[in-house]
């Protein structure tokens, strides 16, 4: 069976962590930070989100976790302001990304909490470099968000 490593914990790498163990594919999850790390970003999951949620089966967890409100305003710098008449689901990220791991996890993901990866070589698979070790894999997912250095 393929081993597949996926770098990063939040709710890309957790979605596809949890899709693979789905669908009888070993995987790896590797987390630079520990669980029920913060984050600074929006916490107003779109429609789309929230459909996509429903699709892994966790929107109902992830929805009691948080409040649904009709709309929202947001505000310039320069004052402006722009209405957004959709549902929006409002949910702390330190929780949605730990739920969409913990579900990852029942259904057999391994995750490694932090383990940030400081370099990768790929030839006839993957090795991918941590602090204290050296691990393979026979292909990553690179689901860094921002943070591209591992592209490279």
């Amino acid at each position: 069976m393929p081993r597949i490593a996926i770098i990063g914990g939040g709710p890309a790498g957790a979605a596809c962590a949890l899709t693979l163990a789905r669908n009888g594919i070993e995987t790896v999850l590797l987390e630079a930070q520990g669980p029920y790390r913060d984050k600074v970003c929006s916490e107003a999951l779109m429609p789309g989100a929230q459909r996509s949620l429903a699709e892994l089966g966790i929107f109902e967890k992830i929805t009691a976790l948080g409040k649904k409100v009709s709309g929202a305003r947001a505000h310039a710098r320069n004052g402006k302001t722009l209405d957004i008449g959709i549902e929006l689901l409002i949910v702390p990220r330190t929780h949605l990304d730990q739920t969409m791991r913990d579900a990852a996890a029942a259904n057999g993901v391994e995750i490694r909490y932090n383990t940030p990866v400081h370099g990768l070589t790929i030839d006839k698979g993957v090795r991918i470099m941590t602090k204290d070790r050296t691990l393979s894999a026979d292909a990553i997912v690179l689901a860094t968000g921002a943070d591209v250095r591992l592209a490279k």
